[in-house]
């Protein structure tokens, strides 16, 4: 029988590795839309967040401008009260995190998101996106990315959003309750220690395709021979 790694990996193998506006020949203003639309990855879907973040950059603020410095010259409260307006997301929190974010860039980075991660190791880039205050899970989600285009070189942890958590918990604790971030993360590494970020599409497309939040589909999915939660039905 193939180990849990096995499986995992040679899940995450056959999955496509997509990162829109990402590539190691992308412009400042891609890059831009890319980090805009990860810092609007918080409870809607990525591919929206994405789109509010093209729109933003290409179609709300001017034309060819750097994005950043324009976000810059509203006041923190101006910027607070286009939220209905621009309907960027469904929460407050994220739309002012963009303002927040955007003054650090120009202060720190020369209003240029590359040079966050410029030649650099993921355990350097980590420390930079929580002094930007992206959060834990959007900053393993940016390096994982990085990783996977061949822009930075290192090893990354998953991502553990609520899809991977709840897959987690039932697989290894064999509780129908979802496992906690830090630990989905640890249990990761414990799973394939050389680059636990390898296992993030696997764990996630496998929790949304079969570990459903209700009616999970244990008969078809591919680590059934290995689920906790599973054995104990």
């Amino acid at each position: 029988m193939k180990t849990l790694k096995d499986i995992l990996l040679a899940e995450s193998n056959q999955l496509t590795i997509n990162w829109p506006f990402l590539s190691r020949k992308t412009s400042s203003k891609h890059v831009s839309i890319f980090l805009i639309g990860s810092i609007l990855n918080y409870q809607i879907p990525l591919e929206k967040a994405w789109l509010n973040a093209e729109r933003l950059v290409n179609t709300i603020l001017p034309k060819n401008s750097n994005p950043w410095l324009e976000i810059s010259k509203y006041s923190e409260q101006d910027w607070a009260d286009k939220f209905k307006e621009y309907h960027l997301h469904r929460f407050p929190v994220a739309h002012n995190k963009i303002w927040t974010v955007s003054n650090i860039i120009n202060s720190k980075y020369n209003s240029d998101p590359r040079n966050i991660w410029n030649n650099d190791t993921p355990e350097q880039i980590l420390e930079r996106l929580a002094e930007l205050k992206i959060g834990p899970q959007l900053s393993r989600m940016i390096i994982g990315a990085l990783i996977d285009m061949k822009i930075i070189i290192g090893t990354g942890d998953i991502k553990p959003d609520i899809h991977i958590r709840r897959l987690m918990g039932r697989l290894i604790n064999g509780k129908d309750i979802k496992m906690d971030a830090e630990e989905a993360v640890e249990e990761a590494r414990k799973i394939y220690s050389v680059n636990p970020w390898k296992l993030d599409r696997a764990l996630f497309f496998i929790a949304k395709d079969f570990c459903h939040n209700k009616k999970p589909n244990c008969k078809q999915c591919p680590l059934r021979n290995h689920c906790s939660f599973r054995n104990k039905l």
